[in-house]
């Protein structure tokens, strides 16, 4: 597996393996990012760096100041390791590969590796320069992957928020502050430069069957009872977006798609928007489809299907434009197209994963209104866009069979041990007599029946 990732200004490659720098083949700087650090001329690097089993760079960036630095390594067992060391024969036996930088994580302690200001051996030293706010890159481990970053304009203790948020177990700053960079397709910054060594990212094919992951997806039941969204004429907004949030959780919840739906309840709409996100963003899935009804009470002819995403860019544009080839045939209705979401909270705020706002129709015009009020209209809404998220997870959509239970007409060979009795209603009056000549009547035919009084 080898595939890149994109966060604004900030760019991953996520890899099977790496491979650190060949003074021998060299590297053609695809999917590669800066690694440790050379100095003063870039001629050699400075910073422990091993390849193959073989030592390129053998001591720590200050172990000649007696301070160590943080190695993450990976064994030709598989076994993935980081530690403070400075010099590489204090790492296990049959290294693979190994790169040293500053710690991240729980082991982000810049001045026990020296990279802040200390006196050592009765001289100051000012190596702070390293820690101020500025591109960087990355070395971390995901789920048993390698991963690469380069991150934006972003201060050391920034850079170790970002990783704990993304998942990584262990990782390391390569560069500290010197140059980094990143090859990929479709971010190209010079990593030929001698002043930061090159690691290479490589992976394996895809498999010709892909792995069971199991999908999620967060479905956004826009509003609720409280924050009710819009009303009219009999027309309750968050009663539509739940009934087609619930049918669209049933069918993808058919096609073996873990689905969390959020459903909040906050007379504050501006605290019920952020406890929303929060719950996506806790969830982590692979995308958020928020639910929603239009309405323009002005002009009741208006009417059409649209959609939201953020900035009209990257798996949120894409996602909006699959439900969108579902949805307009499939509903015949006029097509107002995918616009720039990025204004809407439940867009702009997630970071966890794409986030496409759907509306449905307008139900402020009287005949789609008539028709968003029944059951099979919800279904249709649901429908496509389960059929728009499935293409987009790469799931085939298949029909969900609609079971109907038997209707059993054999009469018993015993007797039933307990009658299950069904009372119909024969009418409603407003004058009590009427009621009971009603009543006398069944009974005189040899029936049963009671009055049932109501205000």
């Amino acid at each position: 597996m080898l595939k890149e990732t994109r966060d604004g200004n900030n760019y991953g490659i996520i890899s099977d393996d790496l491979l650190a720098f060949d003074p021998n083949g060299g590297l053609n700087y695809l999917y590669a990012i800066s690694g440790s650090f050379t100095y003063p001329s870039g001629v050699t690097p400075c910073s422990i760096l091993v390849n193959k089993g073989n030592v390129i760079a053998g001591s720590a960036c200050h172990a000649w100041l007696d301070f160590p630095e943080t190695v993450i390594y990976r064994l030709n067992n598989g076994k993935i390791g980081i530690r403070k060391v400075r010099y590489a024969s204090e790492l296990p036996n049959e290294v693979r590969w190994a790169v040293g930088g500053m710690g991240l994580l729980d082991n982000y302690k810049p001045s026990e590796e020296g990279f802040s200001r200390f006196w050592k051996n009765g001289k100051y030293y000012n190596y702070t320069d390293v820690l101020r706010k500025t591109n960087h890159t990355v070395l971390g481990i995901k789920d048993g992957y390698t991963i690469g970053y380069y991150l934006y304009n972003m201060s050391g203790s920034q850079v170790n928020a970002y990783c704990k948020a993304q998942g990584l177990t262990m990782a390391i700053m390569g560069d500290g502050g010197h140059i980094p960079a990143i090859n990929t397709p479709n971010k190209k910054i010079n990593i030929s430069t001698r002043q930061g060594y090159g690691i290479q990212f490589i992976g394996t094919p895809e498999p010709t069957v892909k792995p069971n992951i199991k999908k999620k997806v967060a479905i956004d039941s826009g509003h609720s009872e409280l924050t009710r969204g819009k009303f009219y004429k009999g027309f309750y907004e968050h009663e539509f977006n739940f009934d087609v949030s619930n049918i669209l959780k049933d069918i993808l919840e058919y096609h073996g798609v873990g689905v969390k739906l959020v459903q909040v309840k906050n007379a504050d709409s501006r605290l019920e928007l952020a406890e929303r996100v929060q719950i996506i963003d806790d969830y982590k899935p692979d995308l958020c489809i928020s639910i929603h009804a239009d309405a323009f009470p002005e002009n009741e002819s208006v009417d059409g299907w649209g959609a939201f995403s953020y900035n009209l860019y990257g798996d949120g544009y894409k996602i909006a434009k699959l439900i969108e080839a579902e949805s307009v045939p499939f509903l015949t209705t006029r097509n107002r197209g995918v616009k720039d979401g990025s204004h809407l909270y439940i867009i702009r705020a997630t970071w966890s994963c794409p986030t496409v706002l759907i509306e449905h129709g307008f139900f402020t015009n009287t005949k789609k209104r008539e028709l968003m009020l029944t059951t099979e209209y919800k279904r249709k809404c649901a429908t496509a866009d389960a059929k728009g998220i499935l293409k987009y997870l790469g799931i085939d959509y298949k029909e969900k069979p609609v079971v109907t239970p038997p209707i059993v007409d054999t009469p018993p060979t015993e007797e039933p041990s307990k009658l299950y009795i069904v009372y119909k209603q024969e009418g409603a009056f407003g004058v009590k007599e009427n009621a009971e000549g009603v009543l006398n009547e069944i009974v005189s035919d040899g029936g049963f029946g009671i009055i049932i009084e109501r205000d």
